[in-house]
């Protein structure tokens, strides 16, 4: 049998782990997925390793995600957070990277990895695809038209981020916003910026004045890499591409590298920023629903799902002793303990010895 293509020496690259470099977005308009991606590839590491394991004997990849459900009758209760694993086949990363998928791989041929930014990509579109089995072009339409990346960031990590819009920038100013997004990467924090087209206040060019473009491409997600104040005491925000470069963006600040630099004042002024999500702390783990373990039987099911509850778990082993199947049950038991009793009697009479046997065999012992 030949070598799959892809296995866990190609994941990452040289360093053995994944980085935000290995992330180049093409054809699929997921940038609030890779994005993310990237960020958690820079501050936590650690979180992307843990999502994927290879699978040796069948040469695929299983990818833990998360999601959330609705309770109760009609999905109207309590929202729980649930694991997912995703098997990601050889053919599927195949596919990914014929669709141009956000690794570097379709980038460079004859390559084989870094490879963890397609496998994770397609476990997401995987997530999203009613019928697998047919091949994953649903998965891959259904998330490639865009989305935020706190959402993306809850279904990579199962946390629940934050999220701080313009008018929040603008109420707390500049200088809050510095310290709270500083403060955020500091703590290994992922934080992206999501924008959005600058305000045009022209009209055909014939009265007002479009607002200065911020060299940032519109409607599109960011990884953040670094907020500071510049000699001058201005807040800058340095941000990654996840295209790999800045090239085409058309606002008069091309520039071939995937790192980009642009004043926080002039993103607001301009009107071009949408928000910034940031993502969970290190030590922020998905607080998980139970395993829905189900036995056909409501009154077990009640039982089981009560586990960490003692006071429920109580409650539903007296309405289980006291149901018709419970009772059932518990006559059942002593039926079946009356026959073991009368079968254990009826041998020991067998087994009884006359009672000169008896004094014979105990009387050495009464003695000694």
């Amino acid at each position: 049998m030949a070598e799959p293509r892809f296995t866990d020496k190609t994941l990452y690259g040289a360093s053995g782990h994944p980085r935000s470099a290995d992330i180049e977005q093409d054809k699929l308009g997921d940038c609030y997925f890779v994005s993310p991606l990237g960020s958690l590839a820079e501050q936590q590491p650690g979180r992307l390793e843990n999502a994927i394991k290879y699978n040796a004997d069948k040469g695929t990849f299983t990818v833990t995600l998360y999601k959330e459900e609705s309770t109760g009758f009609l999905g109207l209760g309590d929202k729980v957070t649930k694991p997912v694993s995703i098997e990601v086949t050889q053919a599927e990363l195949e596919y990914n990277i014929k669709r141009q998928g956000g690794s570097t791989v379709d980038n460079n041929p004859g390559t084989n990895g870094p490879i963890w930014p397609a496998v994770m990509e397609t476990a997401f579109a995987k997530m999203h695809d009613s019928d697998a089995k047919n091949g994953l072009e649903e998965g891959f339409e259904a998330i490639r038209h865009g989305g935020w990346p706190r959402d993306a960031l809850f279904t990579l990590t199962g946390v629940k981020g934050e999220t701080v819009m313009a008018s929040d920038v603008q109420d707390m100013g500049t200088e809050a916003a510095h310290k709270k997004l500083s403060d955020a990467l500091a703590g290994h924090r992922p934080v992206m910026l999501s924008t959005k087209p600058e305000n045009t206040a022209s009209f055909f060019g014939l009265i007002g004045k479009d607002a200065p473009q911020d060299g940032l491409a519109d409607n599109h997600a960011y990884m953040v890499e670094k907020v500071y104040k510049d000699k001058n005491g201005d807040v800058q925000v340095q941000v990654r591409n996840p295209w790999g470069t800045n090239m085409g963006i058309g606002e008069g600040h091309d520039t071939p590298n995937a790192s980009f630099t642009v004043k926080l004042k002039d993103i607001m002024d301009g009107g071009g920023l949408g928000r910034f999500d940031i993502g969970p702390a290190p030590s922020q783990k998905p607080t998980l629903a139970q395993a829905d373990v189900k036995t056909g039987d409501p009154q077990v099911d009640t039982m089981l799902a009560s586990l960490s509850d003692p006071a429920g778990l109580k409650q539903s082993m007296q309405n289980l002793a006291s149901s018709p199947a419970g009772q059932q049950f518990a006559a059942s038991g002593r039926e079946q303990f009356q026959e073991q009793q009368n079968r254990e009697q009826q041998a020991a009479l067998t087994r009884q010895p006359d009672e000169a046997t008896q004094d014979v065999t105990r009387s050495p012992m009464r003695h000694a």
